[in-house]
C-alpha cells in the first residue's frame, strides 16, 4: 500500500529562491527517509490578483500500510517545509488529509487540488541532481 503526499515548497513571508525551494524538498525527503517510495518536483500555477502564479511543490509517494502510523512524522515535514499543512492521499481508498500546524484553517482534504505523479519512472528527482 502507499500514501501520497503534496508538500508545497513556497512558505509565506520566507525566503523562496530556487535554493530554498530545494532545501525544503532536500529536508522533507530526508525526514521521511525509508518510507520515500518515489517522489518528484511539480509547479501549481493559478491566477492571483497580480497575475499568473507558480508555486513549485513535491509529491511523494510513501510505502506504509496505514497513514495514521506516520501523522507526526508527515506533521514535522510540514513544519520542516514551512508550511500550514501538506496533503496525504490514499489512491487505495480515495481519501486523503492535510496534516500540520495550520491544517484547520484550509478547510477539508480537496481530491481536486491534488497533484498526483507525472511520472511512472521509480527515480528519485534529488538522485538526478
Amino acid at each position: 500500500m502507499s500514501i501520497e503526499l503534496n508538500i508545497g515548497l513556497h512558505a509565506a513571508g520566507q525566503d523562496n529562491s530556487a535554493a530554498a525551494s530545494d532545501r525544503r524538498a532536500a529536508d522533507a525527503l530526508a525526514r521521511l527517509g525509508d518510507l520515500v517510495d518515489y517522489s518528484e518536483r511539480y509547479e501549481t500555477r493559478y491566477e492571483g490578483p497580480s497575475g499568473t502564479v507558480v508555486e513549485p511543490g513535491l509529491f511523494v509517494r510513501l510505502n506504509i500500510n496505514i497513514l495514521l502510523v506516520c501523522v507526526g512524522t508527515l506533521y514535522a515535514v510540514a513544519e520542516i517545509a514551512d508550511q500550514d499543512c501538506i496533503s496525504a492521499y490514499d489512491p487505495a481508498t480515495r481519501h486523503g488529509l492535510l496534516i500540520g500546524p495550520q491544517s484547520q484553517n484550509w478547510g477539508s482534504f480537496n481530491a481536486s487540488f491534488f497533484v498526483r505523479a507525472r511520472s511512472t519512472a521509480w527515480t528519485h528527482w534529488l538522485e538526478a541532481a
